[in-house]
């Protein structure tokens, strides 16, 4: 396709890539998904390996959970002894005699999911909401170890949900900063003696930052931290369109 052939221009910085300008607006829209897609991929990895490790730490919370048994709706002396468990993202607490108040479990993991087998109630607590489920609800022991090991059932379905989605804020954040080149690229003198559009200098500038993208993708993909990415694609994109509209020759006849 066309819209590839281009796009490996792009990436070469072959000067043929500037026939893209003439692209229809579905080879753009294209294009622009295309581009969306490869920023898309570091964050989606990042996403799955947490999610990998919620999981993992749902595992290890069913793994301590002891075989309480309930007696008017409240647990048992001899359910099993107090214990707490920190993991990566969960507290859990197994604390059949109300020892162990909320605030000393949040103080381990301020930020993580709060789990807590309180003497009639399981306790809930994250991003400082409280959640209580009554053991009369139906709750047993082995209810809560199924529910937690079951976390992970649909994990297959987190990479393809996770991807999608952040390819859609990838595409919307790359059509703004576009359209910031373009507008900006405007005011070039170059731009004016050639008379682009607001549309010939968006075309343009997609292909200019091709090559750019890569590049902070690829350091995305290392265990590097690039700050202010957005900027140096704007400062990048302006630059690398305006030199390409100055080498760009007006043949009159």
């Amino acid at each position: 396709m066309q819209v590839f052939k281009i796009f490996k221009d792009a990436v070469l910085n072959k000067s043929d890539a500037v026939r893209g300008i003439f692209l229809k607006g579905g080879q753009v829209f294209l294009y622009l998904v295309i581009l969306a897609a490869l920023m898309a991929i570091p964050q989606t990895i990042i996403a799955g390996k947490l999610v990998s490790t919620l999981t993992t730490n749902f595992e290890t919370v069913a793994n301590n959970i002891p075989e309480y048994t309930l007696t008017d709706n409240q647990l048992d002396k001899d359910s099993g002894e107090a214990k707490v468990v920190n993991t990566d993202f969960i507290v859990y607490s197994f604390d059949p005699n109300d020892d162990v108040s909320t605030s000393e479990l949040k103080d381990l993991n301020t930020n993580g999911l709060i789990i807590e087998n309180q003497k009639d109630q399981l306790y809930l607590a994250v991003n400082n909401q409280d959640y209580h489920i009554k053991y009369s609800d139906g709750l047993n022991a082995s209810v809560q170890k199924s529910l937690f090991n079951n976390m992970g059932q649909f994990q297959f379905l987190t990479y393809p949900i996770t991807f999608i989605g952040i390819m859609i804020g990838q595409l919307v954040m790359l059509s703004f900063l576009q359209l910031m080149i373009a507008l900006l690229c405007g005011f070039s003198k170059h731009s004016q003696r050639l008379k682009l559009t607001l549309g010939n200098r968006f075309r343009l500038g997609i292909l200019q930052n091709t090559l750019p993208i890569l590049v902070i993708t690829v350091i995305n993909l290392l265990p590097l931290n690039l700050p202010f990415q957005f900027e140096i694609l704007l400062i990048a994109g302006v630059i690398r369109t305006v030199k390409v509209m100055k080498n760009i020759k007006v043949i009159k006849y």
